[in-house]
């Protein structure tokens, strides 16, 4: 038939798919893909087959997030503060908090506060004598000059700074100080731990120090002889306070100060006689001044402050004495002639000695004798033994001696 016919062919071409994702998740978590459960990061592809029975693939990139879980211990000083989340720790505690990631993941912070040293403690003990001690929180009064004992009896501690209120410090573990002016002092102790901890141990008004008068006195005459044997004592004390006790004590010099006065009385100044029989020659005595103050304390107990001053008073012989023989023969005894007591008490500074033989000539001339080795020995004139005669004037405070005699010289 050889006819022309046409012949339509339609050609549908359906797609295939290749589709590229990516997911997170959080560590722990899982993601459900196409039935499979997802938990860790990769790189996974689903192949499949559209209606039209086209190949398609989908392709997924799957990333972890991590969560976090912290652990920390903090260590800080006894008295310090920590501060977390707006909240303020003094002791030892145990911190957990949650937290959220910036991708969305919970997270637990857990943070262990401990002390450093928790059995360090500052500590001390005082004593005043050295004997006995105290913890430190007791009043210790006393008179000036005061001597404290301190001695460290902290808990592991390393290091100790003492601070004595009077401006003064040590870093001694014991030791002593010494507060020489009255009043009230707070003691403070720094104890160091190894950690570098500070734990401070404050004794306020722990010393209260009353001042101790300083006794002294004078008296005049500075020397009495024995015809007037008075003296006028003049109470020096400082500071004078004539309503404070007062004792003058009078001792002999082999008498036991402490315990066996020769005599008492009780005064604030006074005047003083010697009886003739206690006075024997070149007589000496100490006289001693005792005084007394008494304080309250703080804690309402009392205190006395007594302190003394003691000195030697010498009741001088002013008779002189005039030997009237002399045996110059070298045995050293009585090998020359002097006036005994001239030179020994200087009471008659302005003197002159003349020694004349039997004849009248002058063998010796001596002015104010000062010295005991200012002497006259027959030897030095060559002076056979025999008698020779003195003549003796002087004055001085005591008034005016003239005396003239004879010696003999035998060998």
């Amino acid at each position: 038939y050889q006819c022309d016919s046409v012949v339509t062919v339609r050609r549908t071409i359906d797609p295939s798919y290749q589709i590229a994702t990516a997911d997170t998740i959080c560590r722990g978590d899982t993601l459900l893909f196409y039935g499979e459960r997802l938990f860790d990061i990769l790189t996974v592809d689903h192949l499949d087959s559209t209606l039209a029975g086209c190949d398609s693939n989908e392709h997924l990139e799957l990333w972890v997030n991590p969560r976090y879980s912290t652990y920390d211990t903090v260590h800080f000083c006894r008295y310090e503060t920590y501060s977390y989340g707006g909240q303020t720790y003094h002791a030892t505690h145990d911190i957990v908090d949650s937290l959220m990631t910036t991708r969305s993941c919970d997270s637990v912070v857990h943070i262990a506060l401990r002390l450093h040293d928790s059995t360090f403690r500052a500590a001390a003990h005082i004593s005043n004598d050295s004997l006995f001690w105290l913890q430190g929180d007791t009043l210790f009064a006393g008179c000036s000059p005061m001597k404290l004992w301190l001695s460290d009896s902290s808990v592991a501690a390393t290091a100790i700074t003492w601070y004595f209120g009077d401006g003064e410090s040590s870093d001694l573990r014991q030791t002593t100080h010494t507060y020489p002016d009255s009043g009230v002092y707070s003691i403070v102790m720094i104890a160091q731990s190894t950690a570098g901890c500070l734990d401070t141990m404050t004794m306020r008004a722990a010393v209260q120090v009353f001042q101790r008068q300083k006794a002294d006195f004078s008296w005049t005459p500075e020397m009495p002889s024995m015809t007037d044997a008075h003296i006028q004592l003049l109470n020096l004390t400082e500071p004078p306070d004539s309503l404070s006790p007062y004792t003058w004590y009078f001792y002999a010099p082999d008498a036991d100060t402490l315990s066996d006065p020769t005599d008492s009385v009780a005064a604030y100044q006074t005047d003083w006689r010697w009886d003739s029989d206690r006075l024997s020659s070149n007589y000496e005595e100490y006289v001693v001044l005792g005084s007394w103050r008494s304080y309250a304390t703080l804690r309402g107990d009392s205190v006395v402050c007594y302190d003394t001053a003691r000195h030697l008073v010498i009741i001088a012989n002013i008779f002189l004495q005039f030997p009237n023989a002399v045996t110059p023969n070298g045995d050293g005894v009585n090998d020359v002639w002097r006036v005994v007591n001239l030179a020994e008490l200087g009471y008659y500074p302005v003197n002159r000695i003349r020694i004349y033989d039997r004849w009248g000539r002058m063998v010796y001339l001596r002015d104010n004798v000062r010295s005991t080795d200012e002497v006259w020995d027959p030897n030095d004139c060559n002076c056979p033994d025999g008698t020779y005669f003195f003549r003796f004037d002087a004055q001085g405070p005591y008034g005016r001696v003239q005396h003239n005699g004879a010696i003999e010289v035998m060998r």
